[in-house]
């Protein structure tokens, strides 16, 4: 019977093994979608920002306008 539970434990190693790949390239997979993640996250950012840049550049050149207009009403 101990020979049975002997090979019974070096079955269980090769087994554990196994099953510690699985998480392993569980991982990777995470690893992966978490840089994938944050390469969209980036390039919302970026697109953000360059409508942001826009918007301000449009209120800028209102504000010059209204500045522009005042002074000649002014004089």
């Amino acid at each position: 019977m101990q020979s049975t539970k002997t090979k019974s434990k070096m079955i269980n190693p090769t087994e554990r093994s196994v099953e510690m790949r699985e998480p392993k390239d569980y991982n990777e997979t995470r690893f992966k979608h978490s840089i994938i993640s944050a390469n969209q996250s980036i390039e919302r950012y970026a697109k953000a920002k360059e409508t942001l840049d826009q918007y301000f550049m449009l209120l800028i050149s209102g504000v010059q306008l209204a500045i522009i207009f005042a002074s000649y009403r002014c004089s």
